[in-house]
């Protein structure tokens, strides 16, 4: 949800490539004092008034900037710097005579590990989609849809808020399939470690804290010792292990870049709900080697809200391919900035222990590699037929 003095005075918008990659430069910006909130799952949002007070400090976040700021202020600027024409009223008129009507966009919370474009696909061939007229819906009949036709969908819930549809999921958790009446089940090792915690919820635990096991090695069975007397199971519990993994980067010597000249605007359409119209377009370019940017820029009514009308820019920008020769610091700088995001990433669901960094200089570039020691969740399930 964007914060009420967002909407008003204005923010911007940085895309991450991850959600790692995320919180890392929401806790950057949080540090320097520049106000933040989040987004969907890799969106940073920042007020227009810190991105043009630390415009030079946001610009080397791991992150894309969005080039034109949202809200209502940046909105009514935009506004008196261009012309307003005859068309324009009337589309703003038709939007708004259009708006109760139709939906201009659909909206999906509680996935976890479904994707929300799957369940927008699942809406949209259940008849739930942008453009779709209100009066042609039976949300009852849809949700019942949905629900027959996919089984990974446990509970669904639509509702309308003005021209959004709200859209509630809750993921249907299917035991894995098996011939068997009765589904048994071991838990292994995901990889060689050694054990630092086990908690078991079902089953007989074969390891214990401290041990060293291997990759596929039982941790928790579901078969009970024979002096026991149980009965089989489906295994389950977690279990975390002390795990040791090496990360290379390689940085060549010669690196291939590109320099861009000077670009040119070769085609523009409009964009009005799932239907497109070129206003102008530019066939053929008069270089080979050149790169087509499109920049979607969104229609708000006020600055605030989203309505289905974009116009597309297109721009052709040529680029020729140079080779330029990285000294040993540059080479270092650059294998230290990948090795630090490499590490980020694997060590997103667990925690770093400890780590040791070495480098060489090669024929072809520079080396560096790092030892991890990382405790995270090394169990899985693996299942078993009982005779």
């Amino acid at each position: 949800m964007v914060r009420l003095d967002f909407l008003v005075f204005g923010y911007r918008i940085l895309h991450c490539e991850s959600s790692v990659i995320r919180t890392q430069t929401l806790a950057n910006l949080m540090r320097h004092g520049i106000s933040a909130t989040t987004e969907g799952d890799c969106e940073i949002l920042i007020s227009e008034r810190d991105y043009l007070r630390n415009i030079n400090y946001i610009s080397r976040q791991n992150c894309k900037i969005e080039n034109n700021p949202r809200g209502l202020l940046p909105a009514i600027k935009f506004a008196l710097k261009q012309r307003i024409t005859i068309f324009s009223l009337l589309v703003v008129i038709a939007l708004n005579l259009l708006a109760p009507t139709v939906i201009w966009d659909v909206r999906v919370s509680g996935c976890e590990t479904i994707s929300e474009s799957y369940v927008k696909d699942a809406l949209a061939t259940a008849g739930v989609s942008v453009g779709t007229p209100w009066r042609r819906l039976n949300l009852g009949q849809i949700e019942t849809a949905v629900l027959d036709e996919y089984s990974d969908i446990g509970w669904i819930s639509i509702y309308r808020r003005g021209s959004v549809a709200y859209v509630s999921v809750r993921e249907a958790h299917l035991p894995p399939a098996n011939d068997a009446e009765t589904y048994y089940s071991n838990v292994v090792a995901t990889e060689d470690c050694i054990i630092t915690d086990i908690t078991v919820t079902q089953g007989y635990p074969v390891v214990k804290v401290g041990q060293v096991v291997k990759q596929g090695e039982v941790l928790i069975s579901g078969i009970p010792p024979a002096e026991s007397g149980g009965k089989p199971c489906h295994a389950a519990g977690q279990v975390f292990g002390s795990v040791d993994t090496s990360i290379s980067i390689e940085i060549p010597t010669v690196s291939v870049e590109r320099v861009y000249g000077d670009g040119r605007k070769s085609g523009l359409s409009i964009k009005i709900l799932n239907f497109s119209a070129n206003i102008f377009k530019i066939y053929g370019n008069s270089q080979d080697e050149c790169d087509i940017i499109k920049n979607n820029e969104n229609c708000r009514l006020f600055g605030r809200y989203d309505i289905p009308v974009s116009l597309v820019h297109e721009y052709t920008v040529p680029y020729t391919e140079v080779q330029r020769e990285l000294d040993s610091a540059e080479l270092v700088r650059q294998a230290s900035e990948k090795m630090r995001q490499a590490i980020l990433e694997r060590t997103a669901d667990g925690d770093l222990v400890r780590a040791r960094t070495s480098g060489d200089f090669t024929d072809g570039g520079y080396l560096m590699t790092t030892m991890i020691t990382v405790v995270e969740q090394v169990g899985r399930d693996s299942s078993l037929t009982v005779e």
